[in-house]
C-alpha cells in the first residue's frame, strides 16, 4: 500500500455500504478503529501491537481533522446513493414476484451447509434492514469477544448507544430491572445466563444473606460476571421535577468529573427496610464491588453439594470438574446514572476448578 493512500481510502466503497442512517462520524471512526486494531492484533506479536496501538492513538489526536472530513464525505455519498436508489426503484402495478431463496430448516449452526444457505439469503435480502441487523450483530459480537478477554470498553459503548435510544420520558421510571433487560437484550441468549442463582452462605437462613444472584454470567473461554447498578436521577434531586429538568441533569452528569460525581448524595426506597435510605454514588459503587467479589468466590466453588454448602444453585448451568486450575472468572461492576453516564470497575480475577456451560 502506498504512503499516499491510507487504509480507509482503499476500503472506501466497502465502508460506504456499511453506513447506517443513524451513524455519526464519531460512530464510524470508533468502529473502524476497533476493526483496524483487531486486525493488527491478529497479525503482530503483543509488543509490536502495543507500539502500533499507542502510535495510532497519537496520530488520531494529531490529525483529528482528517477523519472528520473523510467520514463527512462518506456519509454525504451514502445519503446521495440512498436517495438515488429510492427515486429509481419502482414496483409492478399487477402481481408480486415471489422471492426464490434457499430455505434451511436445519438449525445446526455448526453445519457448513447452514452457513452457505444463510449467506445466500443475505445476498438476496440486500436491503437497509438486513444491513442494519448485520452491522449491529458484528458490533455486539466484537464487544462480546473483547469482554471475555478483559476489555469492557466496546461493550460500554454498545450499552450507552442502547440507553440513548430510549425516550427522555422514561428517565423518571428507569431502574435496575430496566437496565437488566437492556443488557440481556444486547447479548445472544446462548452466550450468557441472567440472574445466576447462588447460595452465598449455606449456614444462613433465607432472607438473611443465604441467597444471591449474579446479574449477568457470561459464558466463554473466560467466564465473566457482571454486577449491574442503576442510579435513578430522581434520587439525586430533592424536589419533584419534570422530564425536561431530568434531561438537563442527565446532560450535566455526563460531563461531571468523576470525583465530584461519586460524592453526590443519593436517596432510594429500600423494600427490605421499608424506608428511604440515604447514601452516595461512591458507596453504591463500593458495595457493588464487594458484592461482586463475594459472588465470584461463590461461583468458583462449583455446584452446591448439600444444604449447608455454598456455590451455584441453578439448573440452567452445567458445571463439570476441570483437569486443571487454569479456568478464570473475571468480573466488572457497571454503574449507570441516568442514560448518559456509565462508570465501571474491574475486580481481581478468580481461579476456578470448574467449567461452566449452558444446559
Amino acid at each position: 500500500m502506498s504512503a499516499s493512500k491510507s487504509y480507509p481510502d482503499v476500503s472506501y466503497d466497502f465502508l460506504i455500504t456499511s453506513i447506517l442512517p443513524s451513524d455519526t462520524r464519531e460512530d464510524l471512526d470508533i468502529a473502524w478503529l476497533r476493526h483496524f486494531l483487531k486486525e493488527a492484533n491478529s497479525l503482530f506479536d503483543q509488543k509490536t501491537f502495543i507500539i502500533m496501538k499507542n502510535k495510532v492513538n497519537v496520530e488520531r489526536l494529531n490529525y483529528a481533522k482528517y477523519p472528520q472530513i473523510f467520514w463527512q464525505k462518506a456519509i454525504k455519498k451514502y445519503k446521495k446513493e440512498n436517495s438515488e436508489l429510492a427515486i429509481e426503484t419502482s414496483y409492478p402495478k399487477k402481481g408480486k414476484e415471489k422471492l426464490k431463496r434457499p430455505r434451511n430448516n436445519d438449525t445446526d449452526s455448526t453445519n457448513s451447509e447452514y452457513w452457505k444457505n444463510q449467506y445466500q439469503i443475505l445476498e438476496q435480502k440486500d436491503n437497509l434492514v438486513y444491513r442494519r441487523a448485520i452491522n449491529s450483530a458484528f458490533l455486539v459480537s466484537s464487544a462480546y469477544e473483547d469482554l471475555i478477554t478483559g476489555d469492557i470498553v466496546p461493550f460500554i459503548e454498545v450499552l450507552k448507544k442502547r440507553l440513548l435510544a430510549r425516550s427522555q420520558m422514561s428517565l423518571a421510571s428507569a431502574d435496575e430491572p430496566v437496565l437488566q433487560a437492556i443488557v440481556e437484550n444486547i447479548f445472544p441468549l446462548d452466550c450468557f445466563i441472567p440472574e445466576l442463582s447462588l447460595v452465598v452462605d449455606g449456614k444462613k437462613s433465607k432472607g438473611s444473606g443465604r441467597f444471591g444472584y449474579s446479574d449477568i454470567f457470561i459464558l466463554g473461554d473466560t467466564n465473566v460476571s457482571l454486577e449491574l447498578k442503576y442510579i435513578s436521577l430522581v434520587g439525586l434531586v430533592r424536589n419533584k421535577v419534570g422530564a425536561n429538568e431530568l434531561e438537563d441533569l442527565d446532560k450535566t452528569i455526563e460531563k461531571e468529573d468523576e470525583k465530584s460525581l461519586l460524592k453526590r448524595s443519593y436517596s432510594y426506597w429500600s423494600k427490605e427496610n421499608k424506608k428511604v435510605n440515604k447514601t452516595t454514588i461512591g458507596d453504591i459503587l463500593d458495595n457493588g464491588i464487594n458484592q461482586l467479589k463475594l459472588y465470584m468466590k461463590t461461583i468458583s466453588k462449583g455446584k452446591v453439594t448439600n444444604y449447608s454448602s455454598s456455590g451455584v444453585f441453578d439448573k440452567r448451568v452445567k458445571i463439570t470438574k476441570s483437569n486443571s486450575n487454569s479456568n478464570k472468572l473475571e468480573g466488572f461492576v457497571i454503574l449507570v446514572i441516568g442514560f448518559r453516564r456509565i462508570l465501571w470497575r474491574s475486580v481481581d480475577e478468580v481461579k476456578s476448578n470448574y467449567i461452566y456451560d449452558k444446559v
